[in-house]
């Protein structure tokens, strides 16, 4: 009886604090910490910031954060969300995940951008079309493999949620190519399922042997991002071919702070406090439009950008009221993550987008709720800008 008790009260001091089953309340992480200033001293409208927040707490935002000069100028979260709650950053991953995974080991020269993605995925050697298929075009969604979408993406998540390999395994294997590799783009995010394996197996060798590892040591840990402030892979690797693959299309948690933090790194192009932690010809390789198939513009929205490594990039001008260097990442929620060099601008914004179909139709919006509005609120760019780095 009296450990029935106990039982019972752990249960109910359990659901108190959320630890409950019944729960599923994000967990807590620890604040990262940021120096912040007036949006004014910093050349923007604050005025026009908070009008612009206004419109985004009515369109199911959860957090809008504005970073300029590495300074937060803005900051705001709706009731229940703050700067410590980790948020999930859905197809954003493939940029904070994949993108900085795929930096990193191209940069140390643990895989090359055009590697055949055979190599590192043997069962794909003896088919006609995956086996011509390289790391490039996976990131940049012109590897022809089918999206998923639905059905099949469900199956990969729960490859992990289940800690199934062998279920993994079977969706990559199963996976239909549907046009020659490199010649069309087609979003695909069975493609960034590849990709996940092929990193994996591509850091065998390296002295960080999974990308959770490699992330905190090499990008995460040294850019005053803590652990408990961001998770990936659902959570969890998967046990795989004795390597632990870490899911890099989805996935991911973060604060909206360790979001900007990303960010402020790819500015910098690499560089962090007098350090270059990876090769700046690297970072502008993966930010920059590199010749990738485009997007149907009798199917797709004015406003979609090019794809590039892992990233989207107005490159061609997109976007038309921001600067040609702009690039960002986006999750299927309105999750995202913009940056513009040129401006020294941060822009991250967490929250949900209902009645939106669609990545096509969510790149139109985001360039209207956010894009052309934060473009109005900046003024002469700061000497700070181009001075600091």
């Amino acid at each position: 009886m009296c450990s029935m008790r106990r039982w019972g009260w752990l249960l109910i001091i359990g659901s108190l604090l959320g630890l409950g089953g019944c729960r599923r309340d994000l967990p807590i992480g620890q604040v990262v910490s940021w120096e912040k200033a007036s949006a004014e001293s910093r050349g923007l409208d604050g005025s026009l910031l908070e009008a612009l927040k206004d419109d985004l707490a009515a369109k199911e935002t959860h957090a809008f954060l504005v970073v300029r000069n590495n300074k937060i100028v803005y900051e705001w979260y709706a009731r229940g969300h703050g700067s410590w709650r980790l948020e999930s950053a859905a197809s954003l991953s493939k940029s904070l995940v994949g993108g900085l995974a795929l930096l990193v080991a191209v940069s140390d020269g643990s895989v090359g951008l055009e590697d055949s993605a055979a190599r590192y995925l043997p069962y794909w050697a003896d088919d006609s079309l995956k086996s011509r298929i390289t790391l490039r075009q996976l990131a940049n969604h012109s590897s022809g493999v089918e999206h998923g979408g639905g059905a099949r993406l469900r199956i990969l998540r729960r490859s992990y949620t289940l800690g199934n390999p062998d279920l993994f395994a079977k969706t990559l294997r199963e996976a239909a190519v549907s046009f020659e590799p490199g010649t069309a783009y087609q979003y695909s995010g069975i493609g960034y399922g590849a990709l996940s394996y092929a990193l994996a197996s591509g850091l065998r060798d390296a002295p960080q042997t999974d990308i959770l590892t490699l992330l905190r040591a090499r990008i995460m840990g040294p850019i005053g991002v803590p652990n408990s402030a961001w998770s990936i892979g659902y959570g969890a690797p998967l046990q795989i071919d004795g390597m632990r693959v870490y899911a890099a299309w989805s996935g991911g948690m973060y604060t909206a702070r360790a979001i900007a933090r990303v960010g402020q790194f790819m500015l910098q192009k690499g560089r962090w406090e007098g350090r270059q932690l990876v090769d700046s010809v690297w970072v502008e390789r993966m930010i920059g439009y590199g010749g990738a198939p485009l997007p149907d513009p009798q199917l797709e929205p004015a406003a979609h950008p090019a794809p590039s490594v892992c990233w989207w990039t107005n490159s061609l001008g997109a976007w038309e009221k921001l600067p040609r260097d702009a690039f960002a990442g986006l999750g299927d929620g309105g999750q995202l993550l913009l940056v513009v060099p040129s401006l020294d601008l941060v822009v991250v914004r967490i929250g949900e987008a209902s009645g939106v179909r669609g990545m096509p139709e969510l790149w139109k919006e985001m360039d209207n709720w956010i894009f052309s509005r934060v473009a109005e609120t900046v003024g002469t760019p700061t000497v700070t800008s181009r001075r600091r780095r």
